[in-house]
């Protein structure tokens, strides 16, 4: 296969998912062979990240994240997606890996905050525990005028937080809905 790129997935297996939907529904086919070429990783069994940067003695998700790149890295996909944001507390070590590019999905976010509300203000983050401890997504994407909202800055959030990413019910957020939500913070 040529021009493909590879998802390291599986963190949860339903936002990886739920990635790959929305990838999917964006993509403008209108028959099979229209849609991209990718492979995907559904690595489950990778320790909780959070766990591990919240307390270094818990089993650290580096060591299978690493072994996916290396293995990843021998097929020559164009680059790499991990859709889960708290696997990119050791993004410079995967990078240091391999040659092949490594999509860093909170910074590219980031950057396109502008393109999608050129007058943003404030920007809401709904984040786990150890994106937030880690805050490298707010720490590298300083934007002058930008005032960050988070859990950690508004801690009535949390509870919403955490029972929306834990939740058996399949919600589907809408940029209107979550930007009605954060109005009321």
């Amino acid at each position: 296969m040529k021009n493909f790129f590879t998802i390291i997935g599986g963190m949860g297996t339903e936002a990886t998912e739920v990635f790959i939907h929305i990838l999917n529904e964006r993509t403008p086919a209108k028959r099979d062979q229209d849609y991209l070429d990718y492979i995907l990783v559904n690595h489950a069994t990778v320790p909780d990240r959070t766990d591990y940067i919240l307390d270094h003695s818990k089993p650290d998700p580096f060591i299978p994240l690493a072994e996916d790149i290396k293995q990843q890295s021998r097929l020559h996909p164009d680059f790499f997606v991990i859709p889960c944001n708290t696997a990119h507390y050791r993004f410079d070590d995967l990078q240091s890996m391999t040659d092949i590019p490594i999509l860093h999905m909170p910074r590219e976010t980031v950057k396109d905050i502008p393109n999608y509300v050129p007058n943003a203000k404030r920007v809401g983050l709904i984040a786990t525990k150890g994106t937030l401890h880690d805050a490298s997504m707010i720490k590298r994407s300083k934007m002058p005028g930008m005032n960050w909202l988070s859990q950690m800055r508004k801690p009535l959030i949390k509870p919403w937080s955490s029972s929306m990413m834990t939740s058996k019910k399949k919600i589907r957020w809408t940029p209107d809905s979550i930007t009605r939500f954060f109005r009321r913070w």
